[in-house]
Formats: C-alpha cells, structure tokens, sequence
C-alpha cells in the first residue's frame, strides 16, 4: 500500500537518475556558465531530437483531447526551434527510436512530462550564468527561460494534474517507471 502521494514518489524515485543528468558535459557548461556557443547550440539541436517526438507522442495519445494539459504544457519543441532558428543551428538533428522512452498509456505519459516539465524549473536556476557566457538576452534562450513564463507556476499546476489524474498504485508504478525510462534514456543521448 502506498504512503507517498505520486509527487514524493517521482522526486525520490528519480532524485540519482537527474543527479545524473546534470553530469553530462553540456549541463555541466551550462550550470557553471562555461558553454560556448557552438556546445550550447549542439545542445539545444539535441535537445529538440529528443523532446519533439515525444510532444508528438502525447500530443497523439487519446487522453491529451480531454486532459486539460494542453493550456498547462507549452510545447518546448517550439522554443527549441525558436532559439535555433535565432542562433542559425539545425533543427534537424538525427534521432533514433531506440532513444525514446516506453510509455504508451496516460500515466506514463505523465511521467514523462514529469521530467520535462521538471526540467524548466532547474532550467532557470542555469540561466541567467548561460545567458552571460553566450551574450544572450532573451532571443536565443527560449527554452531555458521557459518562453519567459515562470517554470514554477507550469510545474506547479502541472503537479496538480499529476496528482488528481495519477491516483491509483498500478498508474503511479507506471508513471514513475516512464519518468526514469525518461531519465535514463535522456542520459544515454546526451552522452552519446
């Protein structure tokens, strides 16, 4: 029987798999203010491959028309291209299925928004350090300032649906299997 609600679950469960992350070369520049920006816009291409299908994969998922989440979640897909479009890098960066996390019903859909969405709130702590090594003023940085929206306030509304969509033992073991396939699938990316 379970104790924690699907919010202190995800953030326990997933705490070393986003430890992680944040030791990938192109994160570590980011946090520290040191990326270039021909690392940032590698980045940034990257960082569309993985993200995009995914967005398309929820978006085409039955439940998305009924959810509610598409005035919550704001596709970062755009904002990547955006940014991209601005820096002149390619937004055709190659992308293998073999990266892709396993979910196919809704609450592994929300565990995989859990760790996207997750993402923009750390994302702003990074920014402002990124924004000076590279010379940017918002144009360009998009996707780390979360289109000028507070990562917060999405993230925190989002936990809202998690937490009243994602209710039952067997949709949280779902959610929190998709958000760490996420993780680790993300990690294998950036490292490759």
């Amino acid at each position: 029987m379970m104790t924690d609600g699907i919010r202190t679950r995800l953030k326990t469960i997933t705490k070393p798999l986003h430890d992680e992350i944040e030791l990938n070369r192109l994160s570590k520049a980011i946090a520290a203010g040191t990326i270039d920006m021909d690392s940032y816009i590698l980045f940034l291409s990257m960082m569309l491959a993985f993200i995009e299908p995914i967005e398309d994969k929820i978006r085409k998922m039955p439940f998305w028309t009924y959810s509610g989440l598409d005035s919550v979640i704001q596709a970062r897909s755009l904002l990547l291209k955006e940014d991209l479009e601005y820096l002149g890098g390619t937004t055709h960066y190659g992308f293998s299925d073999e990266y892709m996390p396993h979910f196919d019903c809704p609450a592994g859909a929300y565990g995989v928004m859990y760790v996207l969405e997750g993402s923009m709130v750390g994302a702003s702590v990074q920014t402002p350090m990124a924004a000076k090594a590279l010379g940017l003023d918002g144009e360009g940085m998009r996707y780390l300032t979360n289109g000028g929206n507070s990562p917060m306030g999405s993230f925190g509304t989002f936990l809202g649906f998690l937490e009243g969509d994602v209710k039952r033992e067997i949709e949280q073991k779902k959610a929190i299997l998709a958000a760490c396939d996420t993780f680790m699938s993300l990690k294998i990316w950036l490292d490759n």
